[in-house]
């Protein structure tokens, strides 16, 4: 019987490991993307239709690769749980927060000494920026989900299997900070915002559902 269970115990390790090996791939080849089609190296003043087209290809292949690798479709059914997504309780905790940073975001960029100037700028003076219909579109489709899929699902949760929570919503808050350059202070607060509902709620559905809505949110704003 306990060498039973030592089998077992192995090969469950033995799965972990290989699903950590599957994280690191995709995590390099998010880094990848990143760095060489220059969202980090680009003029600010091109960088939204970049990602935009940086967040159609590389969400895209990655939520496209989840349905052929199993041991990643598995996991993701699974967080998807769409019970805790519609418990009246979560869906009004996930309301008010969304409230919140919608009544604080505009301060939080204007008070980030690294804040991108024209970003400012255009709430200061109540500008509206034109962005490309691309943008619009991966930012309030493909761009939350495989964000959430991979920083939420893929980082925090999948991590956890083998190291301490911590680690992978740290590794998950960084790469999604680097990834929102412009207002890093505003995305800090972002990871905050969408870790928490992630982990209070246990639902990756729900996370996926208020970042498409808060982009879509945005995109109005901007026009008002």
């Amino acid at each position: 019987m306990s060498e039973m269970r030592q089998e077992i115990g192995k090969t469950e390790n033995r799965k972990t490991n290989g699903y950590i090996a599957i994280i690191g791939i995709y995590s390099l080849f998010v880094v990848f993307s990143l760095v060489i089609f220059g969202t980090f190296f680009a003029e600010y003043a091109v960088v939204f239709e970049q990602q935009a087209y940086l967040f159609l290809t590389i969400g895209s292949l990655l939520i496209i690769s989840v349905f052929f690798v199993r041991p990643v479709r598995v996991r993701m059914v699974v967080l998807i749980n769409v019970r805790q997504a519609i418990k009246p309780k979560n869906i009004l905790i996930s309301s008010i927060l969304f409230l919140l940073l919608a009544f604080a975001f505009e301060t939080l960029i204007l008070i980030d000494p690294f804040a991108n100037l024209m970003t400012k700028s255009a709430i200061k003076y109540n500008f509206t920026t034109y962005y490309p219909l691309i943008w619009i579109l991966a930012s309030t489709t493909i761009g939350p989900i495989w964000e959430e899929v991979f920083f939420r699902g893929m980082l925090i949760r999948g991590l956890s299997e083998k190291f301490p929570t911590w680690v992978g919503v740290l590794l998950s808050g960084v790469g999604f900070v680097l990834l929102h350059p412009i207002f890093p202070l505003l995305a800090i607060v972002y990871t905050i915002f969408y870790t928490f509902i992630f982990l209070y709620t246990r639902s990756l559905l729900l996370v996926i559902a208020i970042h498409i809505c808060w982009n879509v949110f945005q995109v109005i704003y901007n026009f008002i």
